[in-house]
């Protein structure tokens, strides 16, 4: 796990400058990469020139491997064109043989790398019997070596989370590729200085010549008033694009100038229908899902895992628990004072069952507010809640605890429907395959499980089938993600309002679970995950985002996610004898969460509502008087959209960090 730049002239002017300008961008970066420092640079006649930083390791400068470096060159008249960085989080093969940028001879392909491939020995194993060898046992190795022989379609061997550059030098490509659901982040940006860099993080551009921070109004229009990040290749920052999942550039090096028109799909997740029966649908899942949690505990270093007390987590800890063989495997958590937030007892269910130590954290509100600002510089964007900072306590408790991996949860509600709003798209498609007794029979269920109302269990059928179109006078009625907010002034901004129905609206199961898997919830919780976890040189990996589990999921039957009210049926059937009964059995649903309703409308109400004002009045070009109208019913308990206070708050706050410029309006 690890921190990555890149930077590619296309300018006349190619010069020493570039080796100053990757040794910056990737000192940005160095909470991602502690351990370890690297550059490399290739002149116009194709020649590498390999350097070391402040944080390169001495073992590494003494050492003969193939990217040996050197101190930075200082006095050569050669011109560059293109310059690599790299920052190491050393967890598999942490020698000087996983030293990075990586070559496996000086004039060969050249790698830098973020990530794992956890079937790299499947992989390395082939390529050993093709007559292939290898001077290291990192996955980094495997990579470059799997390119060589398979070119770009390698990325269909990887079983793993990824972004890397690799520079071809012989055929004069570059070759950038991010994992099936972008758990690792990979970004570009042109400069008007006459280069392309390409980073781990979007920060890192800051501090190159001809950057700007101008803010992206429709990014912008869509995160304020839906909540919506990274569902797209453009973020908040103009001119600032983003690989999605599943994307990757295959292309010369004269033609990074526009790297977006460059963008490839290698990954297309779809839905097949599992022939299989039940029972050994629910074998192959368990079967699948333990190998998933088996590759994940590969590592030199030692290996721990969140855990919240909910099924998705305590599933991984049961299960990890019998795979370990570490001497001591520890969990970590999140707790609260009020028991409505707390799930210490889950935990602790755990503990007992696992014989596993756990370590606990209690985030509060007066910790947020003074770490607010650098936990945005972190993010690169502004967040939607005061949830990620239960995640961000956590990892920062796994960082003084000396462990470098942790094991996560993402992912599983989003295909196993975990989520309340699944059950609309369930009853639609019981109604629309004329299942009218099992309609009748799992809304009951329903009910008595959830306690919903009839009213309630209506909206959920009805809501599949209205188009956002006819939503929208519901939505303006409630004051509830209307198209046109009366609190946001985007009067004369170039802004598309409203949402594609493709991102708010699912007929059935498997839709929504394609659509939350790649465009909305599943890229924000990773997008968090990563800021928080490397800000603390912690490496998150996610068993459920396996895609051998997901694509085997999406293809069972929906009995096997909602049943009798229950959600996460096959987890649940798969984890008998494995999961204490009340963790089995749990109906509710918390994760990391922090007491966010309390503290804004109980514990300190008026300093939300002085945040609130403050906002407003640092940002007139987009908040008015009806904003704070707005903030008053929420935190005077009237409305519940706690969202709505954290939104205005953290955008505002984002502004500052970044120095962030607003465009002209339409006319002026």
């Amino acid at each position: 796990m690890c921190g990555i730049s890149g930077i590619f002239s296309f300018s006349d002017q190619k010069n020493q400058a570039i080796l100053d300008d990757i040794v910056a961008m990737t000192k940005v970066i160095r909470h991602r990469g502690p351990d370890g420092e690297g550059y490399l640079a290739i002149n116009i006649n194709n020649e590498p020139y390999f350097f070391s930083g402040d944080d390169t390791p001495k073992s590494v400068i003494e050492s003969d491997i193939p990217a040996k470096p050197i101190p930075k060159p200082s006095n050569i008249s050669n011109q560059f064109k293109l310059a690599l960085g790299h920052r190491r989080l050393a967890i598999l093969d942490i020698s000087e043989t996983g030293h990075q940028p990586l070559a496996l001879s000086e004039k060969d392909a050249l790698i830098t790398f973020n990530g794992e491939i956890y079937n790299h020995n499947e992989i390395r194993n082939e390529l050993i019997s093709l007559g292939y060898s290898f001077f290291g046992t990192s996955d980094t190795e495997v990579v470059l070596n799997a390119y060589k022989k398979w070119g770009v379609k390698c990325l269909h061997k990887f079983n793993g989370m990824f972004s890397f550059i690799i520079i071809d030098i012989e055929n004069e490509k570059v070759f950038v590729s991010r994992d099936r659901f972008g758990v690792k982040p990979c970004y570009f940006w042109t400069s008007p200085n006459g280069f392309t860099a390409v980073a781990s993080e979007i920060k890192q551009f800051e501090v190159l010549p001809g950057w700007s921070a101008e803010l992206n109004i429709q990014k912008a229009y869509e995160f304020l008033n839906y909540g919506l990040s990274d569902h797209s290749n453009e973020t908040l920052f103009n001119g600032v694009f983003q690989l999605q999942g599943g994307e990757f550039i295959y292309c010369n090096f004269d033609e990074l100038p526009s790297p977006m028109k460059q963008v490839q799909r290698w990954y297309e997740l779809s839905a097949k229908k599992n022939r299989e029966n039940t029972s050994q649908q629910v074998k192959k899942f368990k079967e699948i899902f333990i190998d998933a949690v088996k590759i994940r505990l590969q590592a030199d270093v030692d290996v721990a895992t969140s855990l919240s007390g909910g099924l998705d987590s305590s599933s991984i800890v049961c299960t990890g628990a019998k795979k370990i063989n570490k001497k001591e495997y520890l969990t970590f958590s999140a707790g609260a004072k009020n028991p409505k937030f707390d799930e210490s007892q889950y935990i602790k269910e755990v503990s007992k069952e696992t014989n596993i130590k756990n370590k606990m954290v209690q985030p509060n509100i007066n910790d947020f507010i003074r770490e607010m600002d650098q936990i945005l510089w972190h993010q690169d964007e502004p967040v939607t809640g005061a949830s990620i900072f239960a995640e961000w306590e956590v990892f920062k408790l796994v960082n003084r605890s000396g462990i470098k991996v942790t094991l996560d949860g993402h992912g599983a509600d989003e295909q196993l429907a975990g989520y309340h709003s699944f059950f609309g798209p369930f009853f639609y498609s019981l109604l629309r395959q004329g299942r009218i007794i099992k309609f009748f029979i799992e809304t009951l269920a329903c009910k008595k499980t959830h306690r919903y109302s009839w009213k309630q269990i209506l909206a959920f059928t009805i809501r599949p089938l209205l188009k956002s179109r006819l939503l929208e006078p519901i939505r303006k009625l409630a004051d509830v993600n209307p198209s046109h907010p009366n609190w946001l002034k985007i009067e004369g901004y170039s802004i598309k309002c409203g949402l594609d129905d493709a991102l708010v609206r699912y007929r059935f199961i498997q839709d929504q679970s394609i659509a939350q898997l790649l465009k909305t919830s599943v890229p924000i919780q990773l997008h968090w995950c990563d800021r928080d976890s490397m800000a603390h040189g912690v490496e998150s990996r996610t068993p459920f985002l396996d895609y051998r589990l997901v694509e085997h999921v999406l293809s069972c039957d929906d009995s096997l996610k909602i049943n009798m009210g229950q959600t996460k049926c096959i987890l649940r059937e798969a984890m008998k004898n494995i999961l204490p009964s009340k963790i089995l059995n749990r109906q509710d649903k918390m994760g990391f969460v922090t007491p966010e309703q309390e503290w804004i409308q109980k514990d300190k109400p008026q300093l939300f509502m002085k945040l609130i004002k403050e906002s407003v009045d640092g940002c007139p070009q987009l908040f008015n008087q009806n904003t704070i109208k707005k903030a008053e019913k929420v935190i005077q308990g009237k409305s519940n959209d706690i969202s709505f206070i954290w939104r205005i708050i953290l955008f505002t706050r984002w502004l500052n960090v970044f120095s962030v410029s607003f465009p002209d309006r339409v006319g002026k």
